[in-house]
């Protein structure tokens, strides 16, 4: 992959996968997914994925709350009751993987970063939380679409949110 500001990007790689994957752990679970990815894009320092927010007058910082919602709909509609959360904090900590050197990421989440890479690369741009949040809000199916529309945002306003604050 030809990056266009080499270090620059390698730090934003960096940064984003290794927050995403510390996200996606202290969640309990053993590899990130997109929404772990979009958290992690939203911390990002240059701001984009939260503007993209911002944009649809959507909090970002809601997002998080909205995964872990959707997280316990889907627990409940298999039938898993967690009724001490406590509990559940205890067994996700003794449940949790540590890391172990490169980062391994569910398919969904390697394909939603490939895509953030394409874009960048595409707008000669150094890759930014907004080629995430747009190459995460395209996916159709996964915990992170349902999150985004557990807050009364649809996916691709949100995609196109995203490619407006790039082109800004």
């Amino acid at each position: 992959m030809r990056l266009s500001r080499p270090f620059q990007d390698v730090s934003t790689m960096n940064t984003l996968l290794n927050t995403a994957e510390d996200l996606a752990l202290e969640a309990g679970e053993p590899m990130p997914g997109p929404e772990h990815l979009l958290l992690a894009a939203l911390r990002l320092p240059d701001g984009t994925a939260r503007r993209a927010f911002g944009r649809l007058g959507a909090d970002p910082d809601a997002f998080g709350a909205a995964v872990a919602r959707v997280h316990a709909e889907a627990l409940a509609a298999a039938g898993v009751r967690v009724a001490d959360e406590a509990a559940l904090d205890t067994e996700v900590a003794r449940n949790r993987s540590p890391k172990r050197g490169a980062m391994r990421a569910t398919a969904p989440a390697q394909e939603a970063f490939q895509a953030a890479t394409r874009h960048a690369r595409t707008d000669r741009s150094p890759l930014l939380g907004a080629h995430v949040v747009a190459a995460v809000a395209g996916l159709e199916h996964g915990t992170a679409p349902r999150a985004l529309r557990a807050m009364d945002i649809e996916p691709a306003a949100l995609g196109e949110a995203a490619r407006a604050e790039l082109a800004a």
